[in-house]
Formats: structure tokens, C-alpha cells, sequence
């Protein structure tokens, strides 16, 4: 399945593949138990992401990529934020939207007010319209989404730039403690409304790509990295009161600084923290049971040493995670290849066979931040990624959900026009039929949102 987007409205509809995607089906490699530690950065949008990273892409692979025509218009337009505002989309793993009472929600900053709101997404008119409700004040925050049906969710937390680039100070780690926000909504004034007890701290200092999940007894999870560090937190009773973070152990999570991690719930009854390692090339994914002690883990390697079809270069720290009701878990991610051909997007699925890898882009694309959404109602998978890695427009491919084969080339336009467009976000949930689909993400080239729909 492919998408085609004209002007601002997206069709699907079937064509032939051109080529075979990559699909090897391995077993999960359990690579041992984590335990629990004491308690005790950044972001690279290119290939070579850490000290000791992968250099670029070859200057083979930058002459044979397809071209794009980012001047052609594709979405919408969205609100101006300040010039010197870093990316309010992002992180790659974190989700900023969701749907509720027929209406797509958005956390979005509100430039007059210098902090970041609930907004909703005025169909008709096609506009984002602040709610008026704050959810974090400062303005380098960024915030994870979860809308459970009958709550909303928001942890924010300031994340300091990557290990690539320069090593966080104290001052950023300190001034950046992750708290959480719980909102009820109030469907006769379509808004929402801080609980009492709120916010709660979940742990003190910055951290990269905090991820909220809940559990099937209601507990609530956080992963982030940090330090060379995997790093899971929880909810110790109600939701206000949260526990010690704590480090998962050994060699698989002894990572980069410049590393993330995701987290997701999934088969009714586990929660898994996936993680990247540039240190050893390799993704891994550890498992909890919801009626398990804290530190009872279970790791698995979910793409590389061999695992899924890699052998080498496997592991960038690129990254999006969701689950179907059925238990499979989906991980969009990129790899650290640096040859033309090479598979630089692959699409990680995990189910009682194990993982089984789909590629979905190779290096001469350029293609990076993958974002995964899932459409359990009529079974598909839409995958959207950024050309180049640069920024500069949204691309989206879609398959079947039970057979994952991807077209090879950029795919089609899904937000384009503004130059410099990146990190697309979108929602932990599944879509259908009432919903669509809603990508947001944003240009620093104009200092923009960007955002489209597709029914």
C-alpha cells in the first residue's frame, strides 16, 4: 500500500511493488535478565551521532539520492513559535498528539504566553486552537503524551543536546527534572483541567527522550537515558507518588550518552523498554510482566549480532515504538549503514516468533526520523520519515499490517513546503475510520508547525 498525497489531502490505494522489502524472521536472542541498580544526552538528527559513532553516509550515497521538490506544498501551515525555539517537535520517540471526543489534540507552544499548551485541531477551518491550558512553563521542555480514554497524561522534561555535539553542564541537568501533569477532560467546554495533586516530579535533572506507558494495573512507567545509562522509573501507589529510578544492568544497556529509549505496554499484560546501543551496533528490548518485581527483566536483542537479518552497523538512535492489541510490537529505526544500498529505515515487528526485520529505506534516501503510526481497523502500518537527513520534507509509505512489504524509493510527500521540515510526531493510539491520521512537525527554516491529515 501506498500513499498519494494531492495538495493537502491524502488517498491510499494499492500498486505493484518494485522490489522485495527485507523480512528475515529470527527468534529473540535473550541476552539475560537486568536487574535493578541505584539510582544513578541530547539529540543528533545525523548519521554520525556520538564519539564513537558511525561517520556519514558516503558522498556516493548523497549523489544517488532521489530528488525531492520541497517546493511543492503538501499539509498545512501551523502556528509561528520564536526563532530561537529548538524544535518543538521533537523527540524522536516521544508522542505530542491524540484523539478524544472526535477531536485531534496537540501539545503546542504558545508563543504569546512563552509555554506549552492543549490545543485542538479545528477541522473545518483547519487551525489549532489553544485551549488555554499550560502544561509545562519552560520553554525548552519537551513532553510525552498518553491518552488512556478516560485521562490525559503529560510528562515534560528539558533534554540537553547530544553527546555528538557537546556534553550536557550541570546546570542544564539540574534546571531539567521531569514531572508529570494528569488532565480531565471536560467534554461541554472541550477543554481540560489540572487534577489536584498535580504536577508530580519523576525524577530530578534533564534527561534524553523521556516515554510514559501505563500498565494493565494502572501503574504508570517512564524510561529515559542518560549517563550511559538505561534508566526506568514508576509509579509507587497513586499517580502522584513515584519511586527511585533505577538503571537496568548489564553490558546491553551500558550505552552511548548519546543514545535513547522507548517504552511501550503491550499484550495486555507486559511493558518494554527498547533501547539503542551505538556502542555495540545493536537494538534491544527489555520485558516486564505487570505482576512482576521492579527488576525482574528480561532482554532481548531486537536487531543486530545476527538477530532480524543484521550482522553489523544495526543501530542508530533513531526510534518509534507501538503495539497492536494482538501483542505484536512495532519499532521504526534507523540504522548506522553507510552504504548507498545498505538499509538505513527498517521497520522492526515483534511477535511470539520473535523479531522480524522490513526495510523501508536504504542510505542513498537519506531518510531519518522514522515515526510509526498503526491502523489496527483496517490494517495498515504508516511509516513517515524526514528527506534528508537535514530536514526538509515528510515522506510517508504504508503497508499491509499482515503482509509488510515497503516500496523502495522516498515515498510520497506527506508534509512539504516549508523547507526545513523535521521530526514528525503523532499518537501512542491506533487509528481507523473516525480518526485519520494527523502528523504534526515543524520548520526551522520559518519557524513553523507544519502539519496534514489523512482520512
Amino acid at each position: 500500500m501506498a500513499n498519494h498525497v494531492k495538495g493537502n489531502r491524502a488517498t491510499t490505494r494499492r500498486r505493484p511493488i518494485r522490489s522485495p522489502a527485507v523480512a528475515v524472521a529470527a527468534l529473540a536472542v535473550v541476552v539475560g535478565s537486568a536487574v535493578v541498580a541505584g539510582c544513578e544526552a541530547g539529540d543528533g538528527s545525523r548519521s554520525p551521532v556520538s564519539q564513537s559513532g558511525s561517520p556519514p553516509p558516503t558522498d556516493t550515497a548523497r549523489a544517488l539520492v532521489e530528488k525531492p521538490d520541497f517546493t511543492r506544498v503538501v499539509g498545512h501551515r501551523g502556528p509561528r513559535v520564536p526563532e530561537d525555539l529548538r524544535a518543538p517537535t521533537r523527540d524522536k520517540a516521544q508522542s505530542k498528539l491524540w484523539f478524544a471526543d472526535g477531536t485531534w489534540w496537540a501539545l503546542l507552544f504558545h508563543t504569546r504566553s512563552g509555554t506549552t499548551q492543549i490545543h485542538r485541531l479545528d477541522a473545518r477551518r483547519q487551525v489549532w486552537r489553544t485551549t488555554g491550558v499550560v502544561v509545562d512553563t519552560r520553554d525548552g521542555s519537551r513532553a510525552d503524551v498518553l491518552w488512556d480514554g478516560r485521562k490525559l497524561y503529560v510528562a515534560t522534561g528539558t533534554v540537553y543536546e547530544s553527546g555528538w555535539k557537546s556534553p550536557p553542564s550541570r546546570d542544564a541537568v539540574r534546571d531539567g527534572s521531569a514531572m508529570l501533569q494528569r488532565f480531565s477532560y471536560l467534554p461541554r467546554s472541550k477543554s481540560y483541567q489540572l487534577d489536584g495533586g498535580f504536577p508530580a516530579q519523576i525524577h530530578d535533572g534533564a534527561s534524553e527522550s523521556l516515554v510514559l506507558a501505563k500498565d494493565s494495573t494502572g501503574q504508570l512507567w517512564v524510561t529515559y537515558t542518560r549517563g550511559g545509562s538505561v534508566f526506568v522509573n514508576r509509579t509507587t501507589g497513586d499517580d502522584t507518588s513515584w519511586g527511585t529510578p533505577f538503571a537496568l544492568l548489564g553490558a546491553a544497556a551500558r550505552i552511548n550518552s548519546d543514545d535513547s529509549s522507548a517504552l511501550v505496554a503491550f499484550g495486555g499484560d507486559q511493558v518494554g523498554v527498547f533501547w539503542s546501543n551505538q556502542n555495540d551496533r545493536t537494538f534491544y528490548f527489555a520485558v516486564h510482566d505487570d505482576s512482576a518485581a521492579d527488576g525482574a527483566w528480561r532482554t532481548e536483542i531486537a536487531y543486530g549480532q545476527g538477530v532480524a537479518g543484521c550482522a553489523r552497523g544495526c543501530a542508530n538512535d533513531h526510534m518509534s515504538l507501538k503495539a497492536l492489541p494482538d501483542g505484536r510490537v512495532f519499532a521504526a529505526v534507523k540504522t548506522a549503514n553507510r552504504q548507498p544500498d545498505l538499509p538505513f529505515i527498517v521497520l522492526l515487528v515483534r511477535s511470539t516468533t520473535g523479531w522480524t526485520s522490513h526495510e523501508a529505506g536504504t542510505v542513498k534516501e537519506l531518510h531519518t526520523r522514522p515515526l510509526v503510526v498503526l491502523d489496527d481497523e483496517r490494517k495498515l502500518v504508516h511509516l513517515l520519515t524526514v528527506v534528508p537527513e537535514e530536514g526538509g520534507a515528510v515522506y510517508s509509505k504504508t503497508s499491509d499490517l499482515d503482509d509488510i512489504e515497503f516500496e523502495p524509493g522516498l515515498g510520497d510527500p506527506f508534509i512539504s513546503g516549508g523547507g526545513a521540515i523535521n521530526n514528525p510526531t503523532s499518537t501512542k493510539q491506533t487509528v481507523g475510520r473516525e480518526s485519520g491520521l494527523v502528523v504534526l512537525a515543524s520548520d526551522k527554516s520559518t519557524s513553523r508547525y507544519w502539519y496534514n491529515t489523512q482520512r
